[in-house]
């Protein structure tokens, strides 16, 4: 099987690509091993941790976007849960999810059951996709390829605060956010998959001025 998803929590990696999810237990490093295994119908495209819940962003063949929860409190045991009938890039903060779409970021609340509820969407100034956060400030890159800073003054609004300018010929995507610090994944022009990807290391200690601290 092919893994294109895996998000960690705590002592379990959880994999998700075609037509599968399965938990991971590296409670040993040195021993890692599976333990929970489910095939799905469908492609996983992204996914996050939310109150004890996997939820996975899926594609099923041929037209059919879903985000969908799963209960994996038992490590053994991968068992769905609640769905939403929409799709785009997931990001998990302070218990709730947000999602990514054209229209805005959809914040959508995950009860103990894993039944999901939309409960509104913020409409920032420009649409943006592969959102990372920590604390009180997210980023993302919007249409145009900028790099926008936004702050968190509550669940349900963000503030946007600095940009970075696009490179012309990079397409950009926001991969993790650790305290000021920003991992940017871009392509190399001229190059091609999989060996075209380059990186920013992007400080936004001053979130109305961020700055780009390293290329790799």
């Amino acid at each position: 099987l092919n893994y294109s998803i895996s998000v960690v929590d705590g002592d379990f990696l959880f994999v998700g690509g075609d037509w599968a999810l399965a938990t991971v237990d590296l409670s040993d490093p040195a021993a890692p091993h599976q333990r929970g295994f489910l095939t799905t119908r469908a492609l996983a495209q992204d996914a996050v941790v939310v109150n004890g819940h996997l939820v996975v962003d899926l594609w099923e063949f041929p037209d059919a976007y879903y985000v969908q929860a799963f209960a994996v409190d038992d490590p053994d045991v991968i068992a769905p849960r609640g769905r939403l009938d929409q799709s785009g890039r997931l990001f998990a903060r302070a218990g709730l999810l947000y999602q990514t779409r054209t229209d805005g970021i959809h914040v959508i609340e995950v009860d103990d059951a894993g039944q999901l509820q939309d409960l509104d969407t913020i409409h920032a100034e420009e649409p943006v996709g592969s959102v990372v956060t920590d604390g009180p400030y997210a980023a993302g890159i919007d249409g145009a390829g900028r790099l926008r800073v936004m702050e968190f003054t509550d669940p349900f609004t963000l503030v946007d605060r600095g940009v970075i300018d696009p490179v012309p010929g990079r397409d950009r995507r926001t991969r993790a956010m650790l305290g000021t610090l920003v991992f940017v994944e871009h392509d190399r022009p001229g190059n091609q998959w999989p060996w075209n990807d380059a990186w920013e290391i992007v400080d936004i200690g001053e979130p109305d001025a961020p700055v780009v601290v390293c290329e790799l």
